[in-house]
């Protein structure tokens, strides 16, 4: 189990086995993956591919003599990713893998990471009060999967990061960050009219009241950085359906999984 905070909130346990590239994986807890799940064919991302903040953990590693730090996929995702990624280079722009695969331990601790800074970020919140512990634990849920909800243990799911020039609080350019201004680069535009090509879609697109706020459909926040390879057959059905009914990358699986011939 994930414990959050004093462990008042439970984490569902989900029991899914996702080894096939079509699985949804959400909190639904019939689409929830196990703790035990690990994704097969897992394979290191080649550092030409990786952001530089992954370098610069690599770099890290080998100063002090430690296992270098690597983000890792499964194979199918990271070939498509190389294409994808030379192809855009050969456009001028450049895509970078951020974070990759995680298993089960990793998103609990991602997610516990992050519950610390938004529970310290509201020092009207009380740690051990059970009530605001919950609220921060859903609170982040919309930023974060809880364990066992993620993609990216999936091991075909991606953060891509790309040089973001809007300034951010500092006034600087916001540079290679997660953030939703990803959508206002080039590269970004590139990915909406290439990525489905290579085989990837958009996971967790904006919602109806914009980029900050929660998409109903998905339960997160817009992510613009997310990707999920599905192959490109499915990616060509899925962005069709996309620009006919605006259905999101969950809704289409379901519907295929349901009926393979499915199309919009």
């Amino acid at each position: 189990p994930c414990i959050i905070g004093n462990g008042y909130f439970k984490i569902p346990i989900g029991f899914g086995d996702a080894r096939q590239a079509l699985s949804v994986v959400s909190r639904n807890p019939s689409e929830m993956l196990s703790g035990a799940y690990v994704a097969p064919d897992i394979v290191n991302v080649p550092y030409v591919y990786t952001s530089e903040e992954q370098l610069v953990r690599f770099l890290h590693h080998l100063k002090k003599d430690e296992e270098p730090y690597t983000e890792m996929l499964r194979a199918p995702a990271i070939k498509a990713f190389m294409a994808m990624s030379d192809a855009a280079g050969h456009d001028g722009l450049v895509i970078k893998v951020h974070s990759g695969y995680r298993a089960f331990d990793t998103q609990c601790g991602t997610f516990r990471y992050k519950y610390n800074n938004t529970m310290a970020a509201n020092p009207q919140r009380r740690r051990g009060n059970a009530e605001d512990e919950i609220a921060t634990a859903r609170d982040v849920n919309t930023r974060s999967a809880f364990p066992g909800t993620s993609e990216h243990q999936l091991g075909t799911a991606l953060d891509i990061v790309t040089y973001i020039s809007a300034p951010g609080a500092d006034g600087k350019p916001m540079g290679y960050k997660l953030e939703p201004e990803m959508d206002q680069t080039p590269a970004y535009a590139w990915l909406q009219a290439n990525a489905y090509k290579f085989g990837f879609v958009l996971s967790y697109p904006k919602g109806p009241d914009g980029a900050t706020s929660v998409n109903p459909r998905t339960g997160y926040i817009y992510e613009p950085w997310h990707w999920r390879y599905i192959g490109p057959v499915p990616a060509r059905r899925y962005n069709d359906c996309l620009r006919k009914n605006g259905m999101t990358t969950q809704e289409f699986l379901r519907a295929l999984n349901k009926n393979t011939a499915f199309t919009c």
